[in-house]
């Protein structure tokens, strides 16, 4: 794919209303072609839709297994180790500060992360990512134990797990191209399960950490955990072969190429500064969610539902917008769900009772997996294939000095003003962010419905 074929968004496949009857994908050794019988697809098109290319490969679904496994066991440490110091502090603040440093180390390293990965190659990355991130969680609980773990090195830990995400999650998508081919459509669908299987491990992780809490203690729950990155690295090393690199082009030199291509696109440019507006945002409703369980109710399982409920409806949400995008302009998609969800998070505002606020945070959820799916794929077929590892990272480094801010303020609001204040702080956040965004996919929408000017008509003008 080249650059010119990228200047624009492609979502024809959007627009595609069922699966051909024969299609070909790299089989379970990447390279010969498997096919699914046309007598399967006429007769039963929705199992020709579950069985895709992507779930074809047994690199992807080795791919996907990983993804389950470490992120279900990431999903009930992010409520663990909160839980944990506010046990052991009784401290918004410290717990905020904790948070914050994971995500700290998410953003410091993201940048150089994407270039390092481009260099290394995605397989690799993610590899070493796992590998590292096993003893790192495992070392919380060891020092507990030895009595030993003091508040500014749990943080220190948290960091450096942080600096260990990123470039694992740009490698994630990276490595889909390197397995899968550039048809847009094939890695929209990879993408599309990958989402599905994150939104699942938010749904199934804290419910089951706040059981597990409850009897075994946070800090045990981490060898858990700390197990999952190794059997993600099992799957990944025996299962997903290394894909096909290409030389580094001319464009995708420099530390900042990414920035670059981000800053001059005059659709992702107000995306990408809203989007740190609404990551903001998220993320102190995210930690407000385990203080809110710890404060009023005194019960992780609370906070564990809570946080069920809205992975639960991102994956309804995932599951409706698929459908609607097939008859739906996906930009018309984005700007009614945004300005939904903006509804929403007035609604927080409220003095809600824990169902309501469940509700509304479940709906949130859902109507950002409406906005993602589309975002996502415009994100990635507007980049060019050189570009587009920098500008991954990039985009995901600006989204978690965002997330930074918005973890490391929310535990001092609450504890010196009150939840009310941070609520009414993620609706102005998102207010001030709703608007450019918005406009940016509006002008978006015009533009490609506007005919073409052809050269007959530059001649007669």
């Amino acid at each position: 794919m080249t650059a010119a074929a990228t200047d624009a968004p492609n979502l024809a496949w959007f627009a595609q209303r069922s699966v051909p009857p024969m299609e070909t994908a790299r089989d379970w050794a990447g390279s010969r072609s498997i096919s699914l019988p046309s007598s399967t697809a006429l007769l039963c098109p929705w199992f020709a839709r579950l069985t895709a290319v992507p779930l074809r490969s047994r690199p992807m679904l080795a791919l996907l297994a990983a993804e389950a496994v470490s992120t279900t066991g990431s999903q009930m440490t992010w409520l663990a180790v909160p839980w944990f110091v506010l046990e052991t502090t009784g401290s918004p603040t410290r717990m905020s500060v904790v948070l914050a440093a994971e995500f700290l180390g998410m953003a410091l390293v993201g940048i150089p992360g994407g270039a390092v990965a481009a260099r290394l190659g995605a397989r690799r990355m993610l590899l070493a990512c796992d590998l590292g991130r096993a003893p790192l969680v495992a070392l919380v609980p060891l020092l507990h134990v030895a009595g030993i773990l003091s508040f500014p090195l749990l943080a220190a830990i948290t960091f450096v797990l942080g600096a260990l995400w990123t470039p694992a999650y740009s490698s994630q998508r990276v490595i889909l191209p390197e397995l899968l081919g550039e048809d847009d459509r094939v890695l929209a669908q990879a993408n599309a399960f990958l989402r599905a299987t994150t939104s699942t491990t938010v749904l199934v992780g804290p419910p089951i950490a706040g059981v597990l809490i409850a009897a075994l203690g946070a800090t045990n729950l981490l060898w858990l955990d700390a197990g999952t990155f190794l059997v993600s690295f099992a799957l990944i090393a025996l299962f997903v072969p290394p894909g096909d690199r290409r030389p580094e082009a001319e464009d995708a030199r420099g530390l900042f190429a990414g920035v670059r291509f981000l800053w001059r696109d005059r659709l992702l440019r107000p995306w990408t500064l809203a989007g740190a507006g609404f990551e903001l945002g998220s993320q102190a409703l995210f930690a407000v969610i385990p203080v809110l369980a710890f404060l009023r109710f005194d019960d992780p399982t609370v906070a564990g539902w809570l946080w069920a409920a809205f992975g639960a409806a991102g994956i309804a949400g995932n599951a409706l917008v698929v459908v609607a995008l097939r008859r739906i302009d996906p930009y018309l998609i984005v700007v009614v769900a945004k300005v939904g969800q903006l509804v929403l998070f007035w609604l927080l505002a409220l003095d809600l009772p824990v169902v309501a606020f469940g509700a509304t945070v479940a709906g949130v959820s859902f109507l950002a997996s409406v906005i993602n799916a589309p975002v996502t794929a415009v994100q990635t077929t507007r980049a060019p294939v050189s570009v587009r590892p920098h500008a991954m990272a990039a985009y995901m480094t600006l989204m978690l000095v965002a997330g930074t801010v918005g973890l490391a303020s929310a535990g001092p609001v609450i504890e010196h003003v009150g939840f009310r204040a941070v609520f009414v702080g993620i609706a102005v956040v998102h207010t001030i962010g709703t608007g450019p965004f918005v406009l940016a996919a509006l002008r978006e929408r015009a533009e490609r419905a506007r005919p073409p000017v052809t050269t007959s008509k530059r001649a007669r003008a």
